[in-house]
């Protein structure tokens, strides 16, 4: 899902003095830019009143411009007591709208209700609203730009920023208030709005991990996954050794890289959560171990019938004791196959899907 950004904010020339504004012109301009650029980046955004005093009206309409046919990428709160005058040029980019009516009669119970599903904050100009709501997307953590520049109650948001406490970096908080607004600004916002909303996955993911390694869990997978290969490695001296007749050994072959395959695919799920890659989701330990049993299984499958295709048929002794002999060797290569296949197997399920069982072209008839 795209990120959903909010806009808020107030920069209208009546209201410049009361709100202690810097250029409200300038700031509607540079509000309708941050639009074309968040539509550019492939965010969506959250706006609260279609009316030309607030900040929203010149988001939306720089988005419209650059939004490029997309549908549900305007998401609009508002209270369904209350009437909303069009966008501009709404009727002729209905599909970008995505309404959203809350039962409440107070505008504020549904723009504070909506904050805990952005990714992300757009602060320029405007009161005490608007400073309120930077100081909660704070408090909780939501990427936050508060064009500082132009006044407003974003800039004494911005004055709250903090390196140590917040997800903005020094450089972010020093772009916010440059005084200056050239062409590249808004590009350079936008990335500096997802660059925290970046930072905050992957605060969330290492604390994710941190819990993991507390509980216990990759313990337990990872001995898990020793279970499954040592029985899977069983299978060798088993075959090896003479104990057991052809058609067991078929079935140790066939079984045993279903094994490692399990095998396999959880001890990789181990190794990612160490390296610090996608940590484990309730339900990806059975998930993962079902892809690694079917990827060991085929994989296993394709080797195993292929060798023993190469055999000769026969039903005398001679070459029963040659079908033996070919099989209990063929089960080391089984596991280590499937345990690779496991190990790898995002490459093998692509491989897979990426061949071609039926050919349609036309057989030639040599004539003779």
């Amino acid at each position: 899902m795209s990120p959903l950004i909010s806009i808020v904010g107030c920069a209208t020339d009546a209201r410049q003095a009361e709100l202690n504004l810097v250029h409200p012109d300038r700031a509607r301009q540079a509000a309708e830019e941050m639009g074309r650029a968040l539509a550019q980046a492939g965010c969506r955004i959250l706006v609260y009143s279609s009316s030309p005093d607030f900040i929203e009206f010149d988001v939306v309409r720089g988005f419209m411009s650059a939004a490029g046919g997309r549908t549900d990428s305007v998401q609009v709160r508002y209270p369904l007591s209350c009437s909303l005058d069009p966008f501009p040029n709404q009727e002729q980019n209905e599909a970008l709208f995505d309404w959203h009516p809350d039962r409440s009669n107070d505008w504020e119970v549904a723009f504070y209700r909506s904050l805990e599903e952005v990714d992300g904050m757009l602060l320029i100009g405007g009161g005490s609203s608007t400073l309120i709501s930077g100081l909660v997307a704070m408090g909780h953590r939501i990427p936050i730009v508060a064009l500082a520049a132009f006044g407003g109650a974003a800039a004494k948001a911005w004055e709250a920023l903090s390196v140590e406490r917040d997800l903005a970096t020094g450089q972010d908080i020093l772009l916010m208030a440059r005084p200056k607004w050239t062409s590249d600004s808004a590009k350079e916002l936008v990335a500096a709005l997802l660059g925290q909303r970046a930072r905050l996955q992957e605060e969330k993911k290492m604390l994710r991990l941190e819990e993991l390694r507390k509980s216990g869990v990759l313990r337990r997978h990872a001995i898990l996954a020793i279970l499954l290969f040592v029985v899977a490695l069983v299978a060798v001296p088993v075959a090896w050794g003479d104990f057991v007749r052809y058609r067991w050994l078929l079935f140790l072959l066939f079984f045993s890289p279903m094994l490692g395959g399990v095998s396999g695919a959880t001890i990789r799920m181990v190794f990612d959560c160490r390296q610090k890659a996608t940590p484990l989701a309730p339900h990806s330990a059975l998930i993962t171990g079902a892809l690694g049993l079917i990827a060991g299984g085929v994989s296993g499958l394709l080797f195993i019938s292929a060798q023993l295709s190469a055999l000769p048929a026969g039903t005398d002794e001679v070459v029963a004791r040659l079908q033996e002999a070919q099989a209990s060797r063929l089960v080391p290569f089984a596991v280590s196959i499937g345990f690779i296949a496991g190990l790898t197997l995002d490459m093998v399920f692509r491989k897979l899907t990426g061949i071609d069982v039926v050919h349609s072209e036309v057989v030639e008839v040599k004539q003779g």
